[in-house]
């Protein structure tokens, strides 16, 4: 299996895996990023204006907190890797709620770690279904457009 890791940082996890993003063949990978909805904290307390979600062979595996800087980087790396790569410039109504991070984690309880996984599995089958359902990728390889 041949894959490429992005080594300039993966935007700051919000929901799902943490890790590098990487794409390969047996699991192409997909990054559509979208405005934030409203500004609202990133698990480290920073407000992004952009959220990325990682999809592997279409499904949802994180959500990642964007700047510019993460967007630039991640298209040219998306155009060399060969891994689909969109920018939406509305984010769909039917995900704004699933891509909304938890609070910053001070000292969580095994409880609330828990309850948390259990909400972001749901969140992630959520952003899963509207990549299998709703998303229409552009024509062109990179670009700026309105939801599908």
């Amino acid at each position: 299996m041949t894959s490429a890791v992005v080594a300039g940082g993966g935007g700051t996890q919000c929901i799902g895996a943490s890790g590098p993003i990487m794409n390969s063949k047996d699991a192409p990978t997909a990054i559509v990023v979208v405005p934030s909805v409203e500004p609202s904290a990133c698990k480290d307390g920073n407000e992004y204006p952009f959220k990325a979600i990682v999809f592997y062979g279409g499904r949802a595996t994180s959500v990642r907190c964007f700047t510019q800087a993460h967007i630039d980087w991640y298209s040219k790396w998306a155009a060399a890797a060969q891994a689909h790569f969109d920018v939406l410039s509305v984010t769909p109504s039917v995900i704004a709620n699933a891509i909304t991070c938890p609070p910053p984690e001070m000292q969580a309880t095994p409880e609330i770690q828990a309850a948390q996984a259990t909400q972001d599995a749901a969140k992630l089958a959520i952003l899963t279904d509207w990549m299998l359902k709703e998303y229409k990728p552009t024509s062109s390889p990179i670009g700026l457009r309105d939801a599908g």
